[in-house]
């Protein structure tokens, strides 16, 4: 059985050619988990994570208000 063996400089060509990390492991799962254990991820800038901002009290209140009235 042979066994691919992903350097750093490897890892990052095929990064570069995916826009997220998930779209890189779609394209080649073992680069991406050889960039993941070895903490390359971070190195691929262009690989923007999504930020999610906690809802507030009021913007509950006020979702959960509008969806009572239809």
């Amino acid at each position: 059985m042979s066994q691919k063996l992903y350097d750093y400089d490897k890892c990052y060509e095929i990064a570069q050619q995916c826009s997220s990390s998930s779209e890189m492991r779609k394209l080649n799962a073992s680069a991406y988990n050889a960039a993941r254990k070895n903490k390359w991820l971070k190195d691929y800038y262009w690989f923007v994570k999504k930020q999610h901002n906690p809802y507030t009290y009021e913007e509950v209140y006020e979702s959960l208000f509008i969806c009572q009235e239809e």
